[in-house]
């Protein structure tokens, strides 16, 4: 068990109010958002802007205890960063609502979390059926901007987000204001007038959109942020601003080396990678390096609801599967079937635990752990050099007469092929190994199936491999392996 120094004394702790008001103090025309290469957003208006909205949303009764809903959508983002610091001026929490999501599921997340205020961007409309009040935003950004004296505690609510829902109902939990400014009161010793652009393709509404902002109240670099889905623009955005750091997914790396952004634009000035939302299987990490020799790959290993309890890791092709190792505040246990922590080189559950005020689910029956531990329902083993090898998720882990298979090590295998541009594994009806895969030549699955059998264990071939153009993901690209358990069901039947 890594074990990192004591708590922080109270006096650390701060809201994330605090984070703007010091980063507009101290880099006023410093610029936190550059949107689609055109909009800008620096820290001397967001604070102005933000307080705007606050006094505005104070005026009409808003406030501490009160949950408001954000709806934001496409590149809005400057609105929504107004919005979202506006509101958490006022003490009240933001929910976080992707105006994607099916109506019903607005409801039902609106109605679990009393969301009786919502703030949205101008050219969106409430969702059907919403009761409360609603305010574009347009209507509170024109008020004072003076400093608020609003009351606000490190233990205070700031967010309520939601999971990814991959494997069933998105399950909403709870984000403390200390929580997410744990560690940054550093920030007011840097030097904020670092030069540098990172590259954030990410999609609003979501705890992803919600960490990205929050991040650039303290990062020296410049958000530069885009449609997740417009892959070529990425390469026109890194090539513009001299890119320095992309922060991505595995499919968004899918998707840029697949389209050549590398051979057709210049991305010479990248100098690091960060991939999470999911592993990044180690064919395609290798890819990246080699598409741009200049660039590091940083992969973090958590869960939103664990946050900021963090394994980092630069990836070494030396060791493909290593996750890296907890940071200093991070505390982390592989525990097995009895509780008991498990031996080096024995798989177990991941367990971390952290020193900030804990994020915790709305429904306090989901919590799973105690004395503050975290059990993440994932599974990996510890190193002889001290790193965690990620093995699988427990909802993905496949158990077979001869022993576990990680399903993160059959698609690493699958990935080695060439013509595979897509893959995933996943169990059958009578527990077996099966796959799908979408591939660049479609006449190649004979020859996928043979090179995948020779680089693993009988009990981890795949008895059979679902060829299809493309396959069903999440919103935030993770792949959506009900779904493909379902197709491989019908099949079956047929």
């Amino acid at each position: 068990m890594t074990q990192p120094p004591g708590p922080p004394a109270a006096a650390q702790l701060a809201v994330v109010p605090d984070l703007l008001e010091r980063r507009a103090g101290e880099d006023p025309d410093g610029i936190a958002f550059i949107v689609d290469g055109h909009a800008t957003l620096s820290f001397r208006e967001w604070e102005t802007r933000s307080r705007a909205v606050a006094h505005s949303l104070l005026g009409m009764g808003a406030g501490r205890g009160q949950r408001i809903g954000l709806l934001f959508a496409g590149l809005d983002w400057i609105e929504y960063a107004v919005a979202y610091l506006g509101v958490l001026r006022t003490g009240a929490t933001a929910v976080h609502i992707n105006d994607a999501l099916p109506p019903a599921e607005v409801r039902r997340r609106f109605d679990e979390c009393g969301v009786a205020r919502l703030v949205h961007a101008d050219r969106l409309v409430p969702p059907a059926g919403f009761g409360g009040t609603a305010h574009p935003l347009s209507t509170l950004d024109t008020g004072t901007d003076l400093p608020l004296s609003v009351a606000i505690d490190p233990a205070d609510i700031s967010d309520v987000l939601y999971t990814s829902g991959t494997t069933g109902p998105a399950k909403a939990y709870t984000v403390p204001h200390g929580n997410l400014t744990f560690g940054k009161q550093a920030a007011a010793t840097r030097d904020f007038r670092v030069a540098g652009h990172m590259l954030v393709p990410m999609t609003l509404g979501t705890s992803t959109s919600a960490t990205c902002v929050n991040s650039a109240l303290s990062a020296p670099a410049v958000s530069v942020v885009c449609d997740p889905d417009d892959i070529d623009r990425m390469g026109q955005l890194i090539e513009q601003f001299a890119i320095q750091s992309l922060a991505i997914t595995p499919w968004i790396a899918i998707q840029l080396l697949a389209a050549d952004i590398a051979g057709r634009y210049d991305v010479s000035s990248v100098t690091m990678v960060a991939s999470g939302s999911s592993p990044l299987p180690p064919p395609i990490a290798r890819a990246v390096l080699a598409a741009i020799p200049g660039a590091r790959i940083m992969s973090a290993c958590s869960q939103s609801e664990a946050g900021p309890a963090l394994v980092v890791n630069m990836f070494d092709p030396a060791k493909p599967l290593s996750v890296g190792r907890p940071t200093p505040t991070t505390e982390l246990r592989l525990v097995g079937a009895g509780g008991a922590e498990v031996p080096q080189g024995e798989v177990g559950e991941i367990w971390l635990r952290h020193q900030a005020p804990r994020r915790l689910y709305l429904n306090a029956e989901l919590h799973r752990g105690d004395e503050g531990w975290y059990r993440t329902g994932d599974y990996g083993r510890l190193g002889d050099d001290g790193s965690l090898y990620f093995f699988d998720r427990g909802v993905d882990m496949l158990r077979t007469a001869d022993g576990p298979v990680s399903t993160i090590e059959v698609e690493a295998a699958l990935y080695e092929h060439p013509a595979v541009r897509e893959a995933a594994v996943f169990g059958g009806p009578d527990g077996e190994v099966l796959a799908a895969v979408a591939l660049s030549e479609p006449d190649a699955l004979a020859e996928v199936e043979a090179a995948t059998a020779g680089r693993l264990a009988p009990h981890q071939v795949p008895v059979h491999i679902l060829a299809l153009p493309t396959l069903p993901r999440s919103q935030n690209g993770k792949v959506l392996k009900r779904e493909l358990r379902e197709r491989a069901a019908l099949t079956a039947v047929r």
